[in-house]
């Protein structure tokens, strides 16, 4: 089972993913971005401004056939960074998995301190991040977790909740 996660930059998909990868029988956990740059040699920030949205989409594809040809056996959680996100073909691409949207306010997510290390406003923040294309693919997402208010415990504590109920569900 392939489960992909989205949200925006900072409200905690690599930090969630990790936790259940280490604290779930079976269960491993990708980040898109870091295998991206394991192929390519170039971090998502370096490499989207040289080549196209699109382009950087079909490498993530690229990625993400592969992890699913090694990954037959187990629950198999991968984040989607906000680079693969930019393509308009992105929600296309999305509906080929199970995907989990993981939710907070725009103000809440940015005061985590995540966006403001990459020299952004929180304007800027939710202009991108929280763009109408951005919130119809969060909302397109077929799971969804809000985080907001919650402590990063009791966040990683629903997190794995809804993914056993969800692998449960699936490899009864």
């Amino acid at each position: 089972m392939l489960i992909l996660i989205v949200g925006p930059s900072g409200v905690g998909k690599s930090t969630l993913g990790e936790y259940a990868g280490q604290n779930m029988v079976n269960c491993q956990f990708f980040d898109l971005d870091k295998l991206v740059k394991e192929r390519t040699g170039c971090s998502t920030g370096k490499l989207l401004p040289e080549i196209e949205n699109d382009a950087f989409l079909d490498l993530c594809c690229r990625e993400m056939d592969i992890l699913c040809n090694e990954c037959l056996d187990g629950l198999h959680i991968v984040a989607i960074g906000s680079g693969a996100l930019q393509s308009s073909h992105a929600l296309e691409w999305l509906r080929r998995y199970s995907t989990l949207a993981i939710t907070a306010p725009a103000e809440e997510v940015y005061n985590r301190g995540g966006a403001r290390n990459q020299n952004r406003t929180l304007k800027e923040f939710e202009q991108t991040e929280y763009s109408p294309y951005r919130i119809r693919i969060y909302d397109s997402a077929n799971y969804k977790l809000a985080v907001d208010g919650l402590s990063e415990q009791q966040a990683k504590d629903r997190f794995l909740e809804l993914i056993e109920s969800l692998s449960e569900d699936l490899f009864p």
